[in-house]
């Protein structure tokens, strides 16, 4: 959804909503993101890996140029935007050590137990 009016956030969207604009105009919107996160490995809480992290983000920046015309143009209006419609970034980083392997985990978990008696994977 939209604005059918006069709105320099849906240029992109609605370009002919810039010929509704009487006065030139300048926008700009700041925004910022805080994540926090923690993590930790196993059952071994004192080993837990946390921290925070904040990024600065810029949703929306344009301008609308108007000039009034002589003769049968009323006004004349340009106009370019940026608008940031998703968030991609994202970066995971994990480590850590065990004793095993998860075939060493399926080995302990079968011990004892006929072949039928196992999940056929």
């Amino acid at each position: 959804m939209f604005a059918i009016g006069p709105d320099i956030s849906a240029i992109g969207s609605n370009p002919a909503g810039i010929g509704a604009f009487w006065k030139s105009e300048f926008v700009i919107t700041m925004g910022g993101q805080a994540n926090n996160y923690s993590s930790f490995f196993s059952d071994d809480r004192s080993r837990e890996t946390s921290g925070n992290y904040g990024i600065f983000t810029l949703p929306n920046v344009g301008f609308v140029l108007t000039s009034r015309g002589g003769g049968s143009m009323l006004t004349s209006n340009w106009s370019v935007g940026y608008n940031r419609m998703a968030e991609y970034r994202r970066e995971l980083n994990y480590n850590g050590a065990t004793t095993g392997s998860i075939t060493d985990a399926w080995r302990e978990n079968a011990f004892g137990k006929a072949s039928t008696d196992l999940n056929g994977f």
